[in-house]
């Protein structure tokens, strides 16, 4: 941003706002009087959504994302700007969506899960036409499958799978 003939309060008031100065010169054009250029600039912001706790000392921040080009909504947890975390619902039908789980699994026990879970029902609740969720899930992940079950999923299949074949489940609203 270039800002000409800027006083010393113009200055202050824009770095009360994050901007910092860049440059500051002198423009003199022929017989008109000289004024100053000075450049601030103003970074966009390194916080990908918003703060939703602090994980070792460092900020934890929520993206939502609404309808790309092919998930409903997805929902993304970032720390440090590294994704740990997402959330995608899919649409399967008119009334049922599929939902995609990635938590990286350094990160389990945090509670990630659960927030992620509680921002998806709160949506589906409040402004979506969805009664029915399902998602798979791998025998071997424990962890997953305790979490959804806690959320209201239950499991579709009551046969014995082994651990190539994921077990399905679903929620309705």
């Amino acid at each position: 941003m270039k800002i000409y003939n800027a006083t010393e309060k113009d200055r202050v008031i824009f770095e009360a706002n994050d901007f910092k100065e860049v440059s500051r010169r002198l423009i003199q054009n022929g017989d008109y009087a000289s004024y100053e250029e000075l450049s601030m600039r103003k970074l966009l912001t390194t916080q990908p959504g918003r703060e939703i706790m602090k994980l070792q000392g460092e900020a934890v921040y929520l993206k939502t994302t609404t309808r790309e080009k092919k998930h409903i909504i997805s929902y993304t947890i970032y720390l440090n700007n590294t994704v740990i975390s997402t959330l995608n619902l899919s649409k399967e039908g008119r009334k049922k969506a599929r939902v995609d789980y990635m938590l990286n699994s350094n990160f389990d026990n945090f509670g990630l899960g659960e927030i992620l879970l509680k921002e998806l029902t709160q949506w589906v609740t409040n402004k979506s036409s969805l009664k029915e969720l399902e998602i798979s899930i791998f025998p071997e992940d424990e962890t997953k499958r305790i979490l959804f079950q806690n959320f209201g999923f239950w499991r579709t299949d009551n046969y014995l799978t082994n651990n190539s074949i994921p077990m399905q489940f679903i929620k309705r609203f």
